[in-house]
């Protein structure tokens, strides 16, 4: 069996290299500069240009998932972004009609949570679980993914067009963090929290109503090229990951969602407590 994703899953380079997962990269755009998420451009080199241009972001076309079902020789579990917010779900389908051994999954979600769902496909294919169960499973699994992350400027949400100059202005002067999630598919605000202290609140409140499940994948994510804002919450949060003994697992938040909120944003995915 075969897994294969998109680079908006955030799954970082050793994980996907252990598990031997293909990522389709989606197409970033810095004025006329074409580049492969992950391939041609880095985190690092990502969120240096970001400072002075923001790009444009591209789904992975039904060619690019072609090539990779074909090249697959195996039964291929497909997990993509969420299809209410990108195109790429669609290209996987349209792809998958000349196959009959590719299941394709809309996690409904971005970034890390879509990454967790892949990592819960690669638990149940290890345990050796048959193709079809793990397809089954994954896709009953998604309703349970939980995602919140609180944006630390608004500068980004305004240059993308998704805020107007004035109220990013006034939000910059009160210092609104606004706290987003992901339901049904597309990104909701939960709240706008004034300072990064209530931002963090709202994070563990969120977190507290949900419960995280730690016998299933998690993730805790930064955007940038700085950690400062996550290690601020790991430490201000610690009595969330009390009962886990292992190193927290983290991950940088990608090219997808760091255009639109810029850096300095601090995410979590989890999959909710039965």
């Amino acid at each position: 069996m075969k897994i294969i994703t998109d680079s908006c899953s955030d799954l970082t380079k050793e994980y996907v290299s252990a598990h031997d997962i293909t990522v389709l990269p989606m197409t970033i755009t810095f004025g006329e500069e074409q580049l492969k998420d992950g391939i041609d451009i880095d985190y690092d080199g990502f969120y240096t240009r970001l400072e002075k241009e923001l790009p444009k972001t591209s789904q992975v076309g039904p060619y690019d998932f072609k090539e990779a079902f074909k090249n697959a020789n195996d039964d291929v579990l497909c997990i993509t972004v969420s299809g209410n917010l990108s195109g790429t779900y669609q290209s996987a389908c349209i792809a998958a009609k000349d196959f009959d051994n590719v299941c394709v999954i809309d996690s409904t979600q971005v970034c890390i949570a879509e990454g967790i769902i892949v990592e819960y496909a690669v638990m149940l294919k290890e345990q050796g679980l048959d193709y079809n169960t793990v397809c089954n499973k994954t896709r009953e699994k998604v309703s349970d993914a939980c995602v919140i992350a609180a944006v630390d400027t608004l500068e980004y949400l305004q240059k993308g067009g998704r805020l107007s100059k004035t109220a990013a202005a006034a939000g910059i002067l009160l210092s609104i963090k606004p706290v987003i999630t992901v339901e049904s598919g597309e990104i909701k605000i939960l709240g706008k929290a004034r300072g990064y202290n209530k931002a963090n609140n709202m994070l563990k409140e969120y977190v507290n109503a949900h419960g995280i499940d730690f016998d299933l994948p998690f993730e805790l994510a930064y955007s940038g090229n700085d950690r400062g804002l996550l290690d601020q919450y790991i430490q201000n949060s610690k009595d969330l990951y009390s009962t886990y003994d292992k190193e927290l697992p983290i991950a940088r938040i990608g090219s997808t969602i760091g255009t639109h909120a810029g850096p300095g944003t601090v995410g979590l995915a989890f999959f909710k407590k039965a």
